[in-house]
Protein backbone atom coordinates (compact mmCIF):
# COMPACT_ATOMS: atom_id res chain seq x y z
CA UNK A 1 0.00 0.00 0.00
CA UNK A 2 2.89 2.92 0.60
CA UNK A 3 4.60 1.14 -2.44
CA UNK A 4 1.12 2.49 -4.40
CA UNK A 5 1.09 5.36 -2.25
CA UNK A 6 3.96 6.58 -2.87
CA UNK A 7 3.45 6.06 -7.02
CA UNK A 8 0.23 7.70 -6.52
CA UNK A 9 2.04 11.04 -5.59
CA UNK A 10 4.31 11.61 -8.14
CA UNK A 11 2.06 10.61 -10.72
CA UNK A 12 -0.73 13.47 -9.25
CA UNK A 13 2.36 15.72 -8.82
CA UNK A 14 3.56 15.75 -12.41
CA UNK A 15 1.02 14.03 -14.33
CA UNK A 16 -2.15 15.63 -12.61
CA UNK A 17 -5.68 13.55 -13.55
CA UNK A 18 -8.73 15.41 -15.05
CA UNK A 19 -12.28 14.03 -14.90
CA UNK A 20 -13.18 12.30 -17.91
CA UNK A 21 -16.17 13.90 -17.97
CA UNK A 22 -16.01 17.35 -17.31
CA UNK A 23 -12.21 17.74 -16.99
CA UNK A 24 -11.63 19.17 -13.57
CA UNK A 25 -8.27 18.42 -11.98
CA UNK A 26 -7.94 16.19 -9.11
CA UNK A 27 -8.84 12.51 -10.20
CA UNK A 28 -10.51 10.64 -13.33
CA UNK A 29 -13.67 11.44 -11.91
CA UNK A 30 -14.34 14.37 -10.00
CA UNK A 31 -17.26 15.01 -6.92
CA UNK A 32 -19.44 16.61 -9.07
CA UNK A 33 -19.59 13.85 -12.03
CA UNK A 34 -19.35 11.34 -8.98
CA UNK A 35 -22.98 11.79 -9.00
CA UNK A 36 -23.76 10.66 -12.33
CA UNK A 37 -22.44 7.02 -11.37
CA UNK A 38 -24.53 4.17 -10.36
CA UNK A 39 -23.55 1.38 -8.49
CA UNK A 40 -24.42 -1.92 -10.50
CA UNK A 41 -27.75 -4.16 -8.47
CA UNK A 42 -25.69 -7.74 -7.62
CA UNK A 43 -26.89 -10.21 -9.92
CA UNK A 44 -26.71 -13.77 -10.15
CA UNK A 45 -23.96 -14.71 -12.58
CA UNK A 46 -25.54 -17.72 -14.30
CA UNK A 47 -29.00 -16.00 -15.21
CA UNK A 48 -28.10 -12.62 -14.54
CA UNK A 49 -31.72 -12.24 -12.52
CA UNK A 50 -31.28 -9.67 -9.43
CA UNK A 51 -30.26 -11.68 -6.66
CA UNK A 52 -29.89 -9.15 -3.46
CA UNK A 53 -25.81 -10.39 -2.48
CA UNK A 54 -24.68 -11.50 -6.08
CA UNK A 55 -24.87 -14.99 -5.01
CA UNK A 56 -25.64 -17.97 -7.46
CA UNK A 57 -29.34 -19.20 -7.44
CA UNK A 58 -29.72 -22.27 -5.92
CA UNK A 59 -32.26 -22.76 -8.50
CA UNK A 60 -29.03 -22.15 -11.51
CA UNK A 61 -26.47 -24.77 -12.27
CA UNK A 62 -23.63 -25.03 -9.92
CA UNK A 63 -21.25 -27.43 -11.97
CA UNK A 64 -17.91 -25.49 -12.43
CA UNK A 65 -19.56 -22.23 -12.26
CA UNK A 66 -19.03 -19.08 -9.85
CA UNK A 67 -20.46 -18.72 -6.38
CA UNK A 68 -21.51 -15.05 -7.14
CA UNK A 69 -21.08 -11.86 -8.88
CA UNK A 70 -20.31 -8.56 -7.53
CA UNK A 71 -19.79 -5.87 -9.97
CA UNK A 72 -18.82 -2.02 -8.50
CA UNK A 73 -20.60 -0.18 -11.04
CA UNK A 74 -22.94 0.31 -14.32
CA UNK A 75 -21.01 0.38 -17.43
CA UNK A 76 -22.03 3.94 -18.12
CA UNK A 77 -21.91 7.62 -18.26
CA UNK A 78 -18.04 8.81 -16.59
CA UNK A 79 -17.72 4.77 -15.95
CA UNK A 80 -18.06 3.99 -19.57
CA UNK A 81 -15.69 6.41 -20.19
CA UNK A 82 -12.84 5.40 -17.62
CA UNK A 83 -12.57 1.94 -18.88
CA UNK A 84 -12.36 3.47 -22.58
CA UNK A 85 -9.84 5.94 -21.44
CA UNK A 86 -7.58 2.83 -20.09
CA UNK A 87 -7.50 1.07 -23.06
CA UNK A 88 -7.16 3.79 -25.48
CA UNK A 89 -5.10 6.10 -23.69
CA UNK A 90 -3.37 3.39 -21.21
CA UNK A 91 -4.12 5.00 -18.37
CA UNK A 92 -3.24 2.10 -15.60
CA UNK A 93 -4.07 4.64 -13.04
CA UNK A 94 -8.11 4.37 -13.58
CA UNK A 95 -8.59 0.87 -12.79
CA UNK A 96 -6.72 1.59 -9.34
CA UNK A 97 -9.34 4.28 -8.67
CA UNK A 98 -12.44 1.99 -9.39
CA UNK A 99 -10.94 -0.53 -7.12
CA UNK A 100 -10.55 2.03 -4.35
CA UNK A 101 -13.91 3.71 -5.12
CA UNK A 102 -15.49 0.28 -5.78
CA UNK A 103 -14.86 -1.17 -2.04
CA UNK A 104 -15.12 1.84 -0.38
CA UNK A 105 -18.82 1.23 -1.30
CA UNK A 106 -19.03 -2.25 -0.52
CA UNK A 107 -17.61 -1.69 2.73
CA UNK A 108 -20.25 1.19 3.31
CA UNK A 109 -22.83 -1.97 2.65
CA UNK A 110 -22.10 -4.71 4.72
CA UNK A 111 -25.42 -6.19 5.08
CA UNK A 112 -25.45 -6.66 1.42
CA UNK A 113 -21.98 -7.63 0.43
CA UNK A 114 -20.87 -9.45 4.01
CA UNK A 115 -20.79 -13.06 2.64
CA UNK A 116 -18.61 -11.72 -0.63
CA UNK A 117 -16.63 -9.58 2.23
CA UNK A 118 -16.05 -12.50 4.52
CA UNK A 119 -14.92 -14.91 1.51
CA UNK A 120 -12.64 -12.04 -0.11
CA UNK A 121 -10.54 -11.12 3.28
CA UNK A 122 -10.40 -15.24 4.34
CA UNK A 123 -6.38 -16.36 4.66
CA UNK A 124 -7.10 -18.70 1.88
CA UNK A 125 -8.60 -16.59 -0.54
CA UNK A 126 -6.35 -16.03 -3.43
CA UNK A 127 -6.72 -12.71 -5.94
CA UNK A 128 -6.32 -13.18 -9.51
CA UNK A 129 -7.74 -12.22 -12.99
CA UNK A 130 -9.14 -12.68 -16.20
CA UNK A 131 -6.02 -12.67 -18.43
CA UNK A 132 -6.04 -10.84 -21.92
CA UNK A 133 -4.41 -11.70 -25.03
CA UNK A 134 -0.77 -11.02 -25.08
CA UNK A 135 -0.92 -8.91 -28.26
CA UNK A 136 -3.67 -6.68 -25.93
CA UNK A 137 -1.05 -6.53 -23.04
CA UNK A 138 2.32 -5.23 -25.96
CA UNK A 139 -0.07 -2.60 -27.31
CA UNK A 140 -1.18 -1.22 -24.31
CA UNK A 141 1.44 -2.04 -21.67
CA UNK A 142 -0.47 -3.28 -19.40
CA UNK A 143 -3.74 -6.13 -18.64
CA UNK A 144 -6.16 -3.84 -17.03
CA UNK A 145 -7.49 -6.94 -15.30
CA UNK A 146 -4.50 -7.38 -13.85
CA UNK A 147 -3.49 -4.00 -12.54
CA UNK A 148 -6.84 -4.09 -11.01
CA UNK A 149 -6.27 -7.32 -8.91
CA UNK A 150 -3.20 -6.07 -7.73
CA UNK A 151 -4.77 -2.48 -6.64
CA UNK A 152 -7.61 -5.16 -4.63
CA UNK A 153 -4.78 -7.51 -3.03
CA UNK A 154 -2.72 -4.89 -1.87
CA UNK A 155 -6.09 -2.61 -0.01
CA UNK A 156 -6.48 -6.08 1.53
CA UNK A 157 -2.80 -7.14 2.23
CA UNK A 158 -3.07 -10.03 -0.04
CA UNK A 159 -1.40 -11.17 -2.45
CA UNK A 160 -2.23 -11.06 -6.05
CA UNK A 161 -1.74 -14.40 -7.85
CA UNK A 162 -1.58 -14.95 -11.68
CA UNK A 163 -3.47 -18.13 -11.74
CA UNK A 164 -4.45 -18.25 -15.38
CA UNK A 165 -3.05 -17.42 -19.19
CA UNK A 166 -4.22 -17.35 -22.32
CA UNK A 167 -3.99 -20.29 -24.37
CA UNK A 168 -5.45 -19.97 -28.05
CA UNK A 169 -9.17 -18.28 -27.92
CA UNK A 170 -9.00 -20.54 -24.24
CA UNK A 171 -7.04 -20.76 -20.93
CA UNK A 172 -4.99 -22.98 -18.79
CA UNK A 173 -4.00 -22.87 -15.41
CA UNK A 174 -0.74 -21.52 -13.79
CA UNK A 175 -1.16 -22.01 -10.87
CA UNK A 176 -3.66 -23.47 -8.10
CA UNK A 177 -5.66 -22.31 -5.31
CA UNK A 178 -8.53 -23.84 -3.37
CA UNK A 179 -10.57 -20.34 -2.96
CA UNK A 180 -10.08 -17.49 -5.70
CA UNK A 181 -11.81 -13.90 -6.06
CA UNK A 182 -11.59 -13.56 -9.68
CA UNK A 183 -11.11 -9.99 -11.54
CA UNK A 184 -12.44 -8.91 -14.52
CA UNK A 185 -12.79 -5.23 -15.93
CA UNK A 186 -16.01 -5.51 -17.45
CA UNK A 187 -18.80 -7.95 -17.42
CA UNK A 188 -21.14 -8.26 -20.33
CA UNK A 189 -22.80 -11.54 -20.98
CA UNK A 190 -20.05 -13.52 -18.32
CA UNK A 191 -18.64 -15.80 -20.95
CA UNK A 192 -14.64 -14.92 -20.41
CA UNK A 193 -14.95 -15.24 -16.89
CA UNK A 194 -16.74 -18.51 -16.57
CA UNK A 195 -14.81 -20.01 -18.65
CA UNK A 196 -11.64 -18.97 -16.45
CA UNK A 197 -13.88 -20.20 -13.76
CA UNK A 198 -14.12 -23.75 -15.12
CA UNK A 199 -10.79 -23.60 -16.00
CA UNK A 200 -10.08 -22.99 -12.82
CA UNK A 201 -12.25 -25.80 -10.86
CA UNK A 202 -11.40 -28.29 -13.34
CA UNK A 203 -7.95 -27.92 -11.48
CA UNK A 204 -9.31 -28.38 -8.42
CA UNK A 205 -10.20 -25.13 -7.39
CA UNK A 206 -13.06 -25.22 -5.24
CA UNK A 207 -14.78 -21.33 -5.04
CA UNK A 208 -14.88 -18.66 -6.74
CA UNK A 209 -16.58 -15.30 -6.82
CA UNK A 210 -15.99 -12.96 -9.53
CA UNK A 211 -15.47 -9.27 -8.98
CA UNK A 212 -16.35 -6.86 -12.15
CA UNK A 213 -15.16 -3.04 -12.31
CA UNK A 214 -18.38 -2.74 -14.16
CA UNK A 215 -21.59 -4.61 -15.63
CA UNK A 216 -22.85 -4.13 -18.48
CA UNK A 217 -26.79 -2.79 -18.41
CA UNK A 218 -29.24 -5.24 -20.17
Amino acid sequence: MQEMNLRTIFLDLFFPRFCVECGAEGGYVCAECMLFISEAEPVCPICGWEEYAGKRHATCPSRNRPEGLVSFFDHEGPIKRMLHATREDSLIEIPEELVLRGMKFLMENPERYSEFLRFLLEERTEISYVPRYKKEVRKRGFDEARVASRALACSCKKRESTLLEREGDGFRVRGRAEQVVLLEDLWIDGERAKECVETLKRNGTRYVWVLALARAIP
